[in-house]
């Protein structure tokens, strides 16, 4: 069996649904509708333009275009569009914020999080 590409979406939540409780997805996670309560996935989280989360979200890396209060903890990188408003805490080794985006949040940044070494002159 062929592993599936980072790109390949195998997990939706589609403008228009509201859900509740603990999303685990594999490999690539996409939100378009309204989600309280925590979301992980192994690859890629991607917080659409209409999508409002409230909760922690947890993956390699993340990307939000939406409204989000809560956690994000990535493990590579965490992508914050112009459309976004984060509110929370985030940790990742990478952040990006694109002009025109809403931040209110405490940043970690620098660090890897599954092994504790800064990301800066690591190796």
């Amino acid at each position: 069996m062929k592993a599936l590409k980072e790109t390949h979406i195998n997990s939706i939540v589609g403008a228009g649904c509201r859900i509740e409780g603990k999303i685990n997805g594999a490999h690539f996670l996409r939100i378009d509708g309204d989600v309280i309560g925590s979301l992980s996935a192994s690859g890629k989280i991607v917080v659409g333009k209409s999508a409002r989360c409230e909760g922690s979200l947890y993956a390699k890396e993340i990307s939000i275009g939406g409204v989000v209060r809560g956690d994000l903890i990535a493990e590579e990188k965490i992508i914050i569009l112009s459309s976004a408003i984060v509110m929370g805490n985030i940790e990742a080794p990478y952040l990006v914020v694109e002009e025109g985006a809403v931040l209110h949040a405490t940043c970690i940044v620098g660090m890897e999080i599954s092994s504790g070494k800064t990301a800066v002159g690591a190796g």
